[in-house]
């Protein structure tokens, strides 16, 4: 393994020097790198909240992340929050056939969606077939679940229960899966049995 270590400035200032931000003031990456803490994916987030708003970042801690993150996702279009909404109720990484058969969509609609999600860099394609796509971190995963409303969260883990035990058959690796979703959806009756 390899640990990872923290972006120092010049690293920030080279990060944004490969990005549309090439140009951009110093006190930018200075202020990114402050509130970022040198974490890549901070750095990131907040490089593409100033590209999409033109904001200097200049809250420190995580708040200011979360608030990045929370303001980028009220940017999507109708299409792109909805099915990255219920993307997120799945979990960090999910599959298109959920997505559409909990939306009720079509197909073509649920890519078009998933082509915003990773327009904006909170999705990306994993490479697997049980799971296609992935967000970019949990971090925007847990914001994209919260920003939907408690009632729909619950109506959308209800059905991706549902949908897990049609599909599972005698799969005994989903039990898991479709107990956190029935619990989630406030069955906990369902969610013990499963």
């Amino acid at each position: 393994s390899v640990a990872l270590r923290r972006l120092d400035a010049v690293a920030v200032r080279r990060m944004l020097d490969w990005s549309e931000l090439a140009h951009a003031p110093d006190e930018l990456a200075d202020a990114i790198h402050r509130v970022s803490g040198g974490n890549p994916l901070f750095v990131a987030q907040l490089a593409r909240a100033y590209v999409e708003t033109g904001v200097v970042p200049s809250d420190d801690g995580p708040l200011a992340l979360g608030e990045a993150i929370a303001e980028r996702i009220a940017r999507l279009d109708d299409r792109g929050r909805a099915v990255g909404e219920i993307a997120a109720a799945c979990g960090e990484t999910f599959n298109v056939e959920t997505v559409r058969d909990v939306g009720g969509w079509d197909e073509a609609w649920v890519l078009d969606g998933l082509g915003d999600l990773m327009d904006a860099g909170m999705v990306r394609e994993t490479g697997l077939a049980r799971y296609g796509y992935a967000f970019t971190h949990a971090l925007v995963a847990a914001a994209m679940y919260e920003s939907a409303p408690a009632p729909k969260r619950a109506s959308r883990h209800r059905r991706i229960a549902q949908l897990l035990e049609r599909d599972a058959l005698d799969d005994r690796t989903s039990l898991g899966a479709i107990a956190r979703h029935w619990r989630l959806a406030g069955d906990r009756r369902r969610a013990v049995e499963a």
